[in-house]
């Protein structure tokens, strides 16, 4: 079902809010939320900043008109950071994960 406009530029915009902007970080929060420790690691300061930027820079780089120069950098560094914030994230459950059982 398309818009009323019929305009579906936007489209990848709003997934990657909705995903990186709500899902991810909600995630991110629930589990801190039942598991404390995660909160307490070296690591966790850092996945955070590259998860905020992520969540912003990736849905402003899709917003941003194609011809501006700074279009490719929001999009390929807010990839880069919400993809790296994933991984310090897996790697910091899996350690706490195993340290408890």
């Amino acid at each position: 079902m398309a818009p009323m406009g019929g305009d579906l530029a936007q489209l990848p915009t709003h997934a990657h809010f909705n995903l990186f902007g709500w899902v991810t970080l909600a995630l991110y929060g629930l589990i801190h939320h039942a598991i404390p420790q995660l909160g307490t690691l070296r690591l966790a300061r850092t996945q955070y900043w590259l998860a905020l930027i992520g969540a912003i820079c990736l849905p402003l780089g899709f917003a941003s008109p194609h011809e501006w120069a700074l279009h490719n950098g929001l999009v390929g560094g807010g990839a880069i950071a919400g993809a790296i914030a994933a991984i310090l994230f897996a790697i910091m459950f899996y350690g706490t994960a195993l340290k408890r059982s």
